[in-house]
């Protein structure tokens, strides 16, 4: 896999998930689920579920929204770095570098590899407890990152000298837009979003930058597998194909 260190690491959170096109996780299926994991993820909180998303290489997307009464459990570890998601059709692993509610802003990103080990296990344990892997109809994977102007010797109008992604002519005041192009070979979307943004407990000002593959390329474990792999070097690559050089400099970037 493709490993990109930095000395001062810009990212905020790793999303990896997967969807399935029924409801799959039933109550007793949650708890059982919990209890397996509880030594990582000890404390539960009840959040709105998310709507099932379709990529589709020649069409718009496809959302919808579960009519039910459901809910989406976070399942969260005591450090509040790590996250479990639970709803009916889908299950997301997160690491964030702040946790809600509290200041963790020292804490280190474990790297790609320790977090994926775990989702696969995750994985694993739903394909011989709870549901076939084979019924699976959508993967995703999503990389936040936070830039922070001040950290950057930059000042808020020269947002756009952190990518080698748009220019303009003159300063600008602000950046929210999405980009989203196909990536046929796994027969997935890749989108790219940036915002500029204010730190809530501070009022620092920052560049949000967001990369999300979400696609199905095959089932079962061995193709999941291949998919997140194959995903995440591509997500890399595009990151620092658009990250300017002096950025990387000033984040210390290596090529490992």
């Amino acid at each position: 896999m493709s490993k990109a260190s930095f000395a001062n690491v810009p990212l905020y959170e790793l999303v990896l998930g997967i969807q399935f096109p029924e409801e799959v996780f039933q109550p007793i299926d949650v708890l059982n689920l919990y209890s397996s994991n509880m030594e990582g993820f000890p404390n539960m909180q009840e959040q709105p579920p998310l709507p099932a998303i379709i990529e589709d290489l020649e069409k718009p997307s496809s959302f919808s929204v579960p009519t039910n009464f459901v809910s989406r459990k976070f399942f969260v570890s005591n450090e509040g770095n790590h996250l479990l998601q639970l709803q009916p059709n889908r299950l997301l692993m997160n690491w964030r570098k702040e946790a809600i509610g509290q200041d963790s802003s020292e804490s280190a990103y474990p790297h790609f590899e320790s977090i994926y080990v775990n989702f696969i296990s995750i994985l694993n344990y739903v394909d011989s407890s709870i549901a076939s892997l084979e019924k699976v109809n959508q993967y995703e994977i999503t990389f936040i990152d936070h830039f922070y102007f001040d950290e950057l010797g930059l000042d808020p109008s020269q947002m756009l000298n952190i990518f080698n992604l748009i220019t303009f002519p003159d300063e600008i005041k602000g950046i929210d837009f999405t980009l989203q192009f196909p990536r046929r070979d796994i027969n997935s979307i890749i989108y790219i979003k940036m915002q500029s943004a204010k730190k809530n407990s501070d009022g620092r000002d920052l560049l949000r930058s967001e990369i999300t593959c979400r696609g199905f390329n095959g089932s079962g474990i061995e193709n999941i597998k291949s998919w997140f792999e194959l995903s995440h070097q591509i997500c890399v690559e595009l990151f620092l194909s658009i990250l300017t050089k002096e950025v990387k400099q000033k984040l210390g970037y290596k090529h490992e």
